[in-house]
């Protein structure tokens, strides 16, 4: 019953930080292919540092998002240790 459980967490909190890492990354291509494109002009999420200043905030909060992730792969990858544990020590 542990080894599926902590199966499902590790499963969600994957899902979660790798939503999150996606988001950061995703902000941080977005800028550069904009500045890769035109390398003069102004930045397209605002004007100067303001724009750089926004996409940091954006990938800030998507890295936030992922981190909420580690818990749920922690306990998952614990309860999963156990269950093999404990498996071997009942010799099913």
């Amino acid at each position: 019953m542990l080894r599926p459980l902590g199966l499902v967490l590790v499963l969600i909190g994957l899902a979660i930080a790798g939503w999150g890492i996606a988001g950061a990354l995703g902000e941080l291509v977005g800028l550069y292919s904009s500045a890769i494109e035109d390398p003069l002009a102004a930045p397209k999420t605002g004007a100067g540092v303001e724009g750089e200043e926004a996409v940091a905030k954006a990938m800030i909060d998507h890295v936030i998002t992922g981190i909420m992730g580690v818990p749920f792969l922690l306990v998952g990858g614990l309860l999963m240790a156990f269950g093999r544990k404990r498996k071997r020590r009942l010799g099913i």
